[in-house]
């Protein structure tokens, strides 16, 4: 049979040659594919030909060129083109074709996606590129919607790439004359056979006359099986549910490949990745490798094996890899030497790609500020987490949108929460080094977000301080110098501040306390409350004081108690009242005092008892007054004394003696009446007179003696002695016998 082949291109001359072909393709591969051609023209414009489309075309001249079984085409751009050497009169030139995703190797970018499906994401880095998505065609489950995707520092393809091996996805390429379609699939068991008829025999090489045969047969066949894993295992974890790890397993046998972290977050994910990971371990422990002149061989094609021995191998393959060799020595010659090795996998075992790209790891810390809707200052979820936008982002918006939402790490295990600020710059670090797990680990200072105190003037410094949010302008804040001599523990709440302590709570201050409160303050004790101070107490209160004791309440002063009161002093007492006084009680009052008693009242003094007014002293009682006093009662009165009595008075006493130094006046508004147990003396130093309506004097007798005369009254009779006898306008009855002289 003879070989044709054609390089077709607008900028390449009709009449040039295809010296040789080298092509690698495969299941999941992108193909390589190497033309060399020969032609007269030394000045081919190669730069103009770069990333153009072109196709080579191979197969049977015998046949019309659209007869997919006889020719085969290899389309493609056109990513490198070179000129080799001068070939007598011609010129050698060679070209490389790659598919048109291939581009994809030279955009190398970082950016985020949120909310897609992964298929979703692959479709807008290719629409995104420019891609035709004609020429591409899906055929799979586009699998759940993903919060948070990260490319991160990769080429486009090698992401794309990445996430197809990942899910198990699988693609290969169709070509024409003018095109080259890339089919993605999930689905096994779904490949076309090759075209024609899918039998092949296995012959030797001798066997194919000028090195291509009609139909094509495989030569060369080697059948490889091996020991490997027949068991996949894996956990991932999430902190929504920290006690319940996420995992998934697949197969039976002690050759278990396990893996930490397997990158999905249900259970449900998780499950649908087990049997993929089991697929692909399968997958590559049967391989069919052999030799072939076949040129309807084609990867994502199957054949059926007949005509070989062992009968074991009879069986149908999928074509997993190619790599195709067309070469002639001379290029007047029209004979190829056409030689493809391959590799096949049985039908029955579903081909998933072997993941040979893994996720980018990060390595350190990334900055980012912390980003929030607009007018807002501070925002996060129920589980404190942020938003934040990374500086190398230039695609989000540095609002809420920017990230997904980012867990935040605090300052120690026993329930710190600070939650960052609107604007602050941020280290973020990724679990695992994955990028689509990030996690803010700590603020950062800048010239914007500057330390709380000035540096280097503030070195011994230390502190915690916050903001007041919205709008700022106070702080709460926990304070610390360590300056030698100036130490300080300093505290600061910008408006309230709630101290609770469970149990105890002790406090030990080496020197002063004090203590400011611009309002009002509460001291509330539930149980007992001891305050010992060795020294002075000083309690100045500018308005009321009330002290309320539901209980008794003791009082212990060990040296003098000096109360002064501005106004006025009220005690109330609703049961009895004791004063026991050790010493000298002394009140003073400025204005007189009031005492009012409800009941009863008694005063026992024990020594002397002394009222000293400077002004007036006044008793009120509304019943009886009783005074018991067991010694001496001394009342010294510089001005006068007045009694006034509504009803009587009984002055009961040992010996009564009325010292006046002017006169004496008793005044009875009925009758007054004077009672003597012994004898009555009246001792005047002037004139004493009686007056009245009528004066009755009942005496055993009765002595009156006054200069010279003597008046002696007895039982019966009375004696006048004087000088002279007399008086005007006075009547004298006399009764009885009467003696004169």
């Amino acid at each position: 049979m003879t070989l044709a082949a054609y390089f077709l291109h607008d900028s390449v001359p009709i009449e040039a040659l295809v010296r040789s072909i080298r092509l690698r393709e495969g299941l999941s591969e992108l193909f390589d594919c190497w033309v060399e051609v020969v032609c007269e023209d030394p000045d081919l414009d190669l730069a103009s030909m770069i990333w153009s489309t072109a196709a080579v075309q191979l197969g049977d001249p015998g046949f019309p060129a659209t007869d997919p079984e006889h020719w085969r085409y290899v389309h493609g751009a056109i990513e490198e083109a070179r000129y080799v050497a001068p070939l007598g009169d011609w010129h050698r030139y060679s070209f490389r074709l790659r598919p048109s995703v291939h581009g994809l190797a030279y955009r190398v970018r970082t950016r985020i996606f949120q909310q897609k499906t992964v298929i979703d994401v692959i479709r807008q880095v290719l629409e995104d590129a420019g891609i035709d998505m004609d020429s591409i065609v899906f055929d799979c489950d586009p699998g759940p919607e993903r919060d948070y995707v990260t490319q991160w520092k990769e080429s486009e393809l090698h992401f794309m790439e990445r996430w197809l091996q990942e899910l198990g996805i699988h693609y290969w390429f169709e070509h024409t004359e003018v095109d080259h379609t890339m089919h993605i699939s999930d689905k096994a068991g779904t490949h076309d056979p090759i075209e024609g008829a899918p039998e092949l025999e296995v012959h030797s090489r001798d066997d194919s006359a000028g090195g291509v045969s009609d139909q094509g047969s495989i030569h060369h066949v080697s059948y490889t099986t091996h020991f490997g894993h027949d068991r996949w295992a894996s956990r991932d974890w999430q902190f929504k549910t920290p006690n319940e790890p996420r995992q998934a397993e697949e197969g039976e046998g002690g050759q278990e490949l396990y893996e930490y972290p397997g990158f999905y977050e249900t259970d449900e994910m998780g499950g649908g990745l087990a049997p993929i990971r089991m697929q692909e371990i399968v997958a590559g422990q049967t391989i069919l490798a052999g030799r072939s002149d076949c040129r309807r061989l084609l990867p994502g094609r199957w054949f059926s094996l007949v005509g070989v021995d062992p009968d074991a191998l009879v069986n149908q393959y999928l074509l997993t890899r190619q790599e195709l060799s067309v070469a002639r020595d001379d290029p007047h010659s029209g004979q190829f030497v056409y030689d493809a090795r391959f590799t096949a996998i049985p039908v029955e075992h579903p081909f998933r790609p072997t993941r040979t790209l893994h996720r980018p790891v990060v390595h350190g810390k990334e900055s980012a500020v912390v980003t929030a809707p607009a007018g807002e200052e501070i925002h996060v979820d129920d589980m404190g987490r942020i938003k934040v936008h990374f500086y190398w982002d230039r695609e989000q918006p540095v609002d809420d949108t920017a990230s997904c939402w980012v867990r935040t790490q605090q300052q120690n295990t026993a329930g710190a929460m600070f939650l960052p600020r609107v604007g602050w710059e941020v280290d973020i670090g990724f679990l695992n080094g994955d990028p689509d797990r990030p996690v803010m680990l700590q603020k950062l200072y800048n010239d914007e977000q500057k330390p709380p105190y000035d540096l280097p003037g503030n070195l011994m410094q230390s502190s915690l301080r916050t903001s007041s949010s919205p709008g700022g302008g106070g702080t709460n804040e926990l304070r610390l110098n360590d300056a030698n001599g100036s130490q300080s523990f300093f505290m600061h709440a910008q408006k309230d501040f709630d101290n609770t302590v469970g149990n105890d709570a002790s406090t030990t201050v080496g020197v002063d306390v004090q203590t400011q409160v611009a309002a009002n303050a509460v001291h509330q004790v539930s149980g007992a409350e001891t305050i010992t101070i060795g020294g002075n107490q000083d309690v100045s209160v500018t308005g009321r004081l009330t002290v309320q004791c539901a209980a008794s309440q003791s009082v212990t002063v060990g040296g003098l108690d000096d109360w002064g009161v501005s106004a006025l002093h009220s005690m109330t007492t609703h049961g009895s009242r004791t004063d026991d006084i050790g010493g000298l009680l002394n009140v003073l009052a400025a204005n007189g005092i009031a005492d009012t008693f409800n009941a009863s009242h008694s005063l026992t003094v024990g020594g002397a008892l002394s009222f000293a007014a400077v002004g007036g002293l006044s008793e009120t009682v509304a019943g009886g007054k009783t005074e018991a006093i067991g010694g001496a009662k001394m009342e010294v009165i510089k001005a006068s004394k007045s009694e006034n009595v509504k009803v009587g008075k009984i002055l009961n006493s040992g010996a009564v003696k009325i010292d006046a130094g002017t006169d004496v006046s008793v005044s009875a508004g009925a009758a007054l009446g004077i009672r003597v147990g012994g004898a009555y003396t009246s001792k005047c130093g002037g004139d004493f007179g009686i007056s009245g309506m009528a004066v009755t004097m009942k005496l055993s007798s009765l002595e009156m003696k006054a200069g010279g005369s003597t008046v002696t009254a007895s039982s019966g009779s009375i004696e006048l002695k004087a000088s002279n006898l007399g008086g005007e306008g006075v009547k004298i009855l006399l009764k009885g016998d009467v003696h004169y002289k």
